[in-house]
């Protein structure tokens, strides 16, 4: 048997696009923020037999059982004023934890 050295392959440049799986292929596979605009009005609601439907109203009645639920979107500057909250009370939870543990080191000493 002949020993050959092995050739080196070169790589072949190719398009991200082509390496990468596609984004959504269905409609009903994208993530309800990329479904349904929420500056605009619209909610999209899942649907019983596995369809949504988009509502353009703030405040949606729908039937569950047999009972009226109400399905409220709430405004983006309430959503951000919750989120501001708790951010605050999440931030200083940690800040007290910091604190009490270097406070533990130091009286050891």
């Amino acid at each position: 048997m002949s020993e050959e050295p092995a050739k080196a392959l070169k790589p072949t440049p190719r398009p991200l696009a082509e390496l990468l799986p596609p984004r959504f292929p269905r409609p009903e596979l994208q993530p309800a923020a990329q479904r349904g605009s929420n500056r605009s009005g619209e909610v999209v609601l899942p649907t019983a037999d596995g369809g949504t439907v988009i509502v353009k109203q703030n405040i949606q009645v729908i039937e569950h059982q047999g009972q009226s639920v109400e399905l409220r979107s709430l405004p983006p500057q309430v959503r951000q004023r919750r989120r501001q909250i708790t951010n605050t009370i999440v931030m200083a939870v940690g800040l007290l934890i910091l604190i009490l543990a270097f406070w533990w080191l130091v009286s050891d000493l």
